[in-house]
């Protein structure tokens, strides 16, 4: 099985979800993960334990300036030297289904699966499909999404199942007790914030503030708080520009991003979130 998906945690955990229940049901299998260069996939695929080819990975400008044409012209070529890689890669590994979740970097495997006559399915987590689901939906034997409604997005609703959205395992399990005596949290309220693997710049400024407020107040609880990619590199200087000192306080955790999340969620009183696909179904 491949399971090629990138960019953001949303398309990534998802595949890795299935990839998951996959080898606990299938243990013999063979599972490859294809994304891009840069995107979340290159640390969260690795951490769950899967092989990962990484293929070069540029968004679609929506724009109409000379740049953003030159841009698309150099993301069109990118594109088709990424489908004649995958089309290698899919009969090296001998692959009988490839399996997109989403982002750029999950086209090329899809357009190379399906040219190869290799069963191939896209997975929409959003009720609206993005762009790489537009493009590839009439090319896959399958596209599954997670609501009803969505069916009618689709040209051939024939070949649109809904499946709902897969969520690891762990989400499900994980006990309150266990998970708080794991993370050495005290008796003190536990609140978690994450926006995304990206990050949201105006709930981060937000939680800077917040972060202001707590140390007021006497750091009345404990605060897990995930920045994001886009936010970490200036993130800290906002919190310094507030008063606050993440080095002289054990009540506040900041970090880019939040790789054992069944464990902080299960441990905590309060989760706040943006309403993305995957952080509403672990929820």
């Amino acid at each position: 099985v491949i399971f090629t998906c990138g960019g953001t945690g949303g398309h990534i955990m998802p595949a890795i979800a299935v990839a998951n229940i996959w080898k606990e049901r299938h243990p013999d299998s063979k599972i490859l993960f294809v994304g891009g260069k840069g995107g979340m996939e290159e640390k969260l695929v690795p951490k769950a334990g899967y092989e990962l080819v990484l293929l070069p990975a540029d968004g679609v400008s929506r724009g109409k300036s000379f740049k953003a044409i030159k841009h698309n012209l150099h993301t069109l070529s990118n594109v088709m030297r990424s489908v004649k890689r995958c089309k290698k890669i899919i009969r090296e590994f001998q692959a009988d289904v490839v399996i997109g979740t989403g982002g750029y970097a999950s086209f090329p495997a899809l357009l190379a699966g399906s040219m190869l006559g290799v069963a191939t399915c896209v997975h929409e987590s959003n009720a609206m499909p993005g762009l790489t689901t537009r493009l590839i939906a009439n090319r896959v034997d399958r596209v599954l999404v997670c609501f009803p409604e969505s069916v009618g997005y689709y040209r051939n609703p024939k070949k649109v199942e809904v499946v709902g959205m897969p969520v690891r395992r762990e989400f499900i399990f994980t006990e309150k007790e266990a998970a708080r005596k794991e993370l050495g949290i005290d008796n003190r309220p536990l609140v978690v914030s994450a926006f995304g693997s990206q990050g949201a710049q105006a709930m981060n400024e937000l939680m800077a503030q917040l972060f202001r407020l707590e140390k007021d107040a006497g750091f009345p609880f404990r605060h897990i708080h995930a920045v994001g990619s886009y936010g970490w590199p200036w993130m800290p200087d906002c919190v310094y520009h507030q008063g606050v000192d993440l080095s002289k306080t054990d009540a506040i955790t900041m970090q880019q991003y939040i790789y054992n999340m069944p464990t902080v969620m299960a441990a905590a009183d309060i989760f706040i979130s943006r309403a993305g696909a995957s952080s509403c179904t672990e929820i």
